[in-house]
């Protein structure tokens, strides 16, 4: 079989301050409202892309088989935080071993699990695989053999509007989904001794697919407050928190 490709995110390889839902804008409204001890008010935040659009080296240069390889959406790759402050670069230190952050912003479960296989069929095995599961009603639509658009209740294009008209009636069609894809994965890398551990920042989705519940306790530099609500990506503590939760999983530390 032909060598089977990432699937691209579509941002070119550079080294960036922001980041698409991560706005100068934003930072600029936040600077102005947020308290003096904020964390990114004297804390610039660097975004290193490679040429397929994820927040890793080059694929081509990293050494796959002493890698511990994440899996998720933008709570993996790190929106609104340094590089130095992800889940994979905390886990990396805690564990004395490098991480290879495949997390992909507004992507789906399903995006996780064809990623995953392209790595069991295309690269060396891997020492470990994480997969952090995002929210298990996003949907996926290939356009290309390694491109997509993600659908769900972040985006407004009129098959979203359709898609979630039906989605309010039941989730049986994506919760069902779900649960064969996260199988299929564990499956995949089970039967091959490579050490597995999964999780969510989501709690209906691990609930739905049980499996450990990650809670958000800080927030990101692109908070927004809507009335009583609060929009973020997981902040750096969160993101400690999770890294640790992988370590112990995949019994690396105590």
């Amino acid at each position: 079989m032909e060598h089977l490709n990432f699937i691209r995110q579509g941002l070119v390889p550079q080294v960036r301050a922001f980041y698409p839902t991560d706005t100068e804008e934003l930072f600029k409204i936040n600077s102005s409202i947020q308290p003096a001890h904020w964390l990114y008010h004297n804390n610039p935040i660097e975004y290193s892309i490679n040429s397929q659009g994820y927040r890793a080296p080059e694929f081509s240069t990293i050494d796959w088989t002493n890698s511990i390889v994440i899996f998720g959406c933008s709570n993996v790759f790190g929106i609104g935080l340094h590089q130095h402050d992800t889940i994979g670069a905390q886990l990396s230190r805690m564990v004395n071993r490098p991480v290879v952050n495949m997390g992909f912003g507004g992507s789906s479960i399903e995006v996780a699990l064809y990623n995953s296989g392209v790595l069991r069929h295309s690269y060396p095995r891997p020492f470990a695989v994480a997969h952090v599961w995002t929210i298990y009603n996003r949907c996926t639509e290939f356009i290309e053999d390694d491109l997509a658009l993600h659908h769900g209740a972040h985006s407004t294009s009129l098959y979203d509007a359709n898609y979630f008209m039906t989605l309010n009636k039941t989730d049986t069609n994506q919760a069902t989904r779900a649960r064969y894809q996260k199988t299929l994965a564990e499956v995949m890398w089970k039967e091959t001794g490579v050490r597995y551990f999964d999780c969510s920042f989501f709690h209906p989705t691990s609930r739905l697919l049980d499996c450990a519940w990650i809670t958000t306790v800080d927030y990101a530099r692109d908070v927004i407050k809507e009335q009583d609500k609060i929009i973020s990506h997981p902040g750096r503590q969160s993101a400690h928190d999770a890294a640790r939760a992988i370590a112990q999983g995949l019994s690396l530390i105590n």
